[in-house]
């Protein structure tokens, strides 16, 4: 129930009837897997195991994919918003001033975001009852890190950061997210990103919340607050230094 395992094998010394306890809220591709390959090991000793889901899947919340669909919304909110900021006015911030704007910007979509993802996931679908502010913080970090990241490679590379910034939250960041399969079924590759990326730490903060009442919760907001304030120092350095070389020059 804190989500410090994937299951409990309870065995039973008098019987041949044992117990496999799963928590499907943590992903339905782990617990379907524990339950079939327990079944089957079970059968080859002559014994039988019955499965028990002690963290079920709310109702709205269709194989524990909310919040999944959810970051995937967020992530591309933000970095859709700040590539419309930089095709508005030049890919590349020609003033610090203006760099620093862009970054303002991206606070009240990011709470906006976050807080109509909330609206949308619980009164609206009941897809995670009783968890509004919570989830609304982690939308909010999740599309403020899309949306810095986003304005950081604008800033350093102009068009071709927007193309990067694609590449890191959409070709990377989805399949190794955990959506539909966690990362520990995924392939090691992917499992390694997993952890690292915000796609992956949104995805995990909103099933811990969920489920696993913030349980080991840590660990992906810092990955989140690092994105973000990696992407904000970038984009400050780089516009800082473009800026007073564009001064030099004239």
């Amino acid at each position: 129930r804190a989500g410090q395992t994937s299951g409990v094998y309870l065995f039973n010394p008098t019987g041949n009837d044992d117990r496999l306890l799963v928590a499907s809220g943590g992903g339905t591709a782990v617990s379907g897997a524990l339950g079939q390959i327990f079944t089957k090991v079970t059968a080859s000793q002559q014994r039988t195991v019955a499965v028990e889901d002690v963290v079920p899947l709310l109702p709205g919340d269709a194989r524990g994919l909310s919040g999944f669909y959810l970051v995937i919304g967020w992530v591309v909110g933000g970095y859709l918003f700040a590539s419309m900021l930089g095709i508005a006015k030049g890919s590349r911030p020609a003033t610090f001033p203006r760099a620093i704007w862009r970054l303002g910007a991206t606070v009240p979509y990011a709470l906006a975001s976050g807080f109509g993802g909330a609206l949308v996931a619980e009164p609206i679908l009941h897809a995670m009852n009783g968890h509004f502010w919570s989830v609304a913080g982690i939308g909010t970090l999740v599309t403020l890190s899309a949306a810095t990241v986003t304005i950081a490679l604008q800033t350093l590379f102009g068009v071709i950061g927007i193309g990067l910034t694609v590449v890191i939250f959409v070709i990377l960041g989805n399949p190794s997210a955990g959506g539909a399969y966690q990362p520990t079924v995924l392939p090691p590759f992917w499992r390694a990103l997993s952890g690292l990326l915000p796609n992956g730490a949104g995805t995990d903060a909103i099933r811990r919340i969920v489920y696993f009442d913030g349980h080991g919760i840590t660990h992906a907001v810092v990955v989140l607050v690092c994105w973000i304030v990696g992407g904000l120092l970038v984009t400050m350095i780089g516009a800082a230094v473009m800026h007073r070389g564009s001064r030099e020059t004239s």
